[in-house]
C-alpha cells in the first residue's frame, strides 16, 4: 500500500508541476508557448480503429453447415459442466474465497454460483440438443436476437472536438495562466497535506 502511495503521489505531483510550468508559460511567453503547443493541439479521432470493430460479421452459414458438430460439442460442453458440478463440495469450494467475507456468505456465494450454471448449462443442453438435431427451430429466436446495433451514432457525440475552453485559454493567455498557476498550487498543498499526513 505504501508502494502504491508513494507511485500515486509523485504521478499527481508531476502533474501539478507540469500544470503549474504551463501556466508559467501561457503568463509569460503566450505567443511562444502557442507556437510549441499548437503542434500537440490536434485531434485524434478513434473511429478509424474503431470501424473494423463496428461490422457485423455473420457465421450463420458455417453454423448450419456443421450443426451436428456445433450442437455435439455444446452437449458435450454443458454435460461435462453439470456432472462436475453435483459432484462439487460446497465447503471446499468456499475455502477458496476471502476469509474475511466470513463462512456463511461464502457459501451462500457458492451456492448461488452453483445455482446459475447449473440453469446456463442445462439451457446450454438443450439448446446443443436443439442444434444437432433440429436447428431450424433456432431460425426465429435468432432472427430477433441477431439484429446488429452499431454503436457509431451512440459515440458520435463523443469523437467531435469542441474547442470552445481551449479557444477561450488562447484568447485570454494570461489570466488562464495565473488560474493554472493558482490552482496547481492549491491542489498540490491539498495532496501534499493528505499524503504527508497518512505517510
Amino acid at each position: 500500500m505504501d508502494k502504491v502511495s508513494n507511485i500515486l503521489f509523485a504521478v499527481a505531483v508531476a502533474a501539478m508541476m507540469l500544470s503549474f510550468v504551463c501556466g508559467l508559460m501561457f503568463l509569460l511567453f503566450p505567443a511562444g508557448f502557442r507556437k510549441v503547443a499548437w503542434q500537440l493541439d490536434q485531434w485524434f479521432s478513434p473511429s478509424p480503429l474503431l470501424e473494423a470493430l463496428d461490422k457485423p460479421r455473420y457465421l450463420e452459414r458455417r453454423f448450419y453447415r456443421h450443426h451436428k458438430r456445433v450442437g455435439g460439442v455444446v452437449v458435450l460442453g454443458a454435460t461435462y459442466t453439470l456432472v462436475r458440478l453435483t459432484g462439487l463440495h460446497g465447503h471446499a469450494a468456499a475455502e477458496l474465497l476471502p476469509p474475511v467475507w466470513g463462512i456463511e456468505p461464502r457459501r451462500d456465494l457458492i451456492q448461488l454460483g452453483v445455482m446459475i450454471l447449473a440453469i446456463s448449462n442445462a439451457m446450454a443442453l438443450a439448446a446443443g440438443i436443439i442444434v444437432y438435431f433440429r436447428p431450424s427451430l433456432l431460425k426465429r429466436g435468432e432472427t430477433v436476437a441477431n439484429r446488429w446495433w452499431s454503436t457509431a451514432p451512440a459515440l458520435e457525440p463523443l469523437d467531435t472536438p469542441h474547442g470552445e475552453v481551449n479557444n477561450w485559454f488562447w484568447s485570454h493567455p494570461r489570466l488562464a495562466g495565473l488560474g493554472m498557476m493558482v490552482a496547481a498550487t492549491y491542489i498540490l498543498g491539498i495532496i501534499s497535506a493528505f499524503y504527508f499526513r497518512l505517510w
